[in-house]
């Protein structure tokens, strides 16, 4: 679990006061409750038992975690049920036909007769969307941190919640629906829907007027290549902040990135400093800690040095190896490719994030499991599917075409 931090308590205080808000605010409310994954628990309630025959309440009360499951779905701490999304309404189904018999069980019809239960139905719905905003952890939606991406706020969800807040009023803001609540009520505020694709470009007109634009990495990667060609190559919009999958676009500033690490006493230097192409030198890296455990993963932070000035844009791969075989591996653009490397500063230091996930084939007593880092050219892998799993077909920074790796981490100790 993420370790609880100072200051969680004045998040927590936040977010019943935003409820409080909510329930003295008709359109706040409104705004909430009509957001999409809360159309769909009552609608997929409905979809799905509301052709079924409750009519004794025994059933009613088996049906109640099946109702539950489908609200988990959305905002549950279990990634088990994220992933078995499209059998968590088949199973109560079947599990009623094998015991009702499906020919008892087509002949039935929904009958309602208790107003009691239907109150108690409708009760149960509704406090369910309260109860998942009190516990709603908004900087960790969707971002697969099992098990602490639920219910637990980290002193860096706090920094990003500082920020957001600081935000002046005045500033006209287009945003994902999760930070609208963090941002409270404001004037103008416009909420995009992550999940848009290319062909539902036209829809967001209103991200050109803002004076800025948040997006988080809850934002496919098709809307993401979107918001970079509308804002970070138009001469309007600048980078104003970069959290770990946050990025903040604010109108009027230049491509300058402004989160540049002036000095890190922290860090530890690495041995035989690794350069790529002598155009960037990875000064130090460090992790959360030292010891993972099963369904873990590894919170990796960098420090780059531009010693050259970058003409190119490149992307970056870590691997995890087990006896030379790779087990796990993530490949990404520089900050969520809103700030691609042609744009940084000779001269200047860059601090990223990454998360590795622990695979379950490395969940081995004390096994050695060590990390590398490769430099890899996007142009050889735009548009073709199986490059994450096929090494031969990366090409890095230098001329040869073997990967520049270093064993930068040294060992992580894994335990059960």
């Amino acid at each position: 679990m993420a370790k609880l931090v100072s200051g969680e308590t004045t998040l927590y205080n936040a977010q019943f006061k935003q409820l409080k808000d909510i329930i003295f605010s008709p359109h706040l409310l409104i705004a909430f409750l009509f957001t999409p994954q809360h159309i769909i628990i009552p609608f997929l309630t409905l979809l799905y038992y509301g052709f079924f025959p409750i009519i004794e309440f025994p059933l009613f009360i088996v049906a109640i975690p099946v109702f539950y499951m489908n609200y988990l779905i959305f905002h549950g701490p279990t990634a088990v049920l994220m992933s078995s999304y499209g059998l968590v309404h088949i199973v109560p189904i079947v599990s009623f036909a094998a015991i009702l018999g499906f020919d008892k069980l087509r002949k039935l019809r929904l009958f309602l007769k208790d107003p009691k239960l239907v109150t108690s139905m409708n009760a149960f719905l509704l406090s369910s969307i309260f109860i998942s905003y009190l516990f709603f952890n908004p900087f960790r939606y969707q971002m697969m941190y099992w098990p602490e991406r639920f219910q637990r706020f980290t002193q860096h969800d706090i920094e990003i919640y500082k920020y957001l807040i600081s935000i002046p009023k005045k500033f006209s803001i287009c945003c994902d629906e999760h930070y609208r609540f963090v941002l409270g009520n404001r004037r103008e505020i416009y909420v995009f829907d992550v999940s848009a694709t290319s062909s539902e470009k036209s829809k967001y007109p209103q991200i050109k007027d803002s004076d800025m634009v948040i997006v988080s990495q809850n934002a496919n990667e098709d809307f993401k290549r979107f918001i970079k060609d509308r804002l970070l190559n138009s001469n309007d919009y600048g980078v104003e902040k970069y959290f770990e999958g946050i990025v903040v676009f604010k109108k009027g500033l230049d491509k300058k990135f402004k989160d540049v690490v002036k000095e890190n006493r922290t860090m530890s230097p690495v041995s035989n400093s690794i350069r790529f192409n002598d155009e960037l030198e990875l000064l130090s890296y460090h992790t959360d800690k030292n010891i993972y455990r099963r369904n873990n993963v590894v919170k990796v932070t960098l420090f780059w040095k531009v010693i050259k000035d970058i003409e190119r844009d490149y992307w970056f791969v870590v691997r995890m190896k087990k006896f030379g075989k790779t087990i796990q591996e993530v490949i990404w653009e520089p900050f969520s490719g809103f700030f691609p490397t042609s744009l940084w500063e000779n001269g200047n230091t860059y601090k990223e994030e990454i998360n590795l996930p622990i695979p379950e084939i490395a969940i081995l007593s004390y096994e050695p499991v060590f990390l590398e880092i490769y430099a890899v050219d996007p142009l050889t892998v735009k548009n073709n599917s199986s490059f994450l799993n096929s090494l031969g077909k990366f090409q890095t920074i230098k001329e040869k075409k073997e990967p520049i790796s270093q064993h930068f981490f040294g060992m992580i100790q894994l335990v059960l």
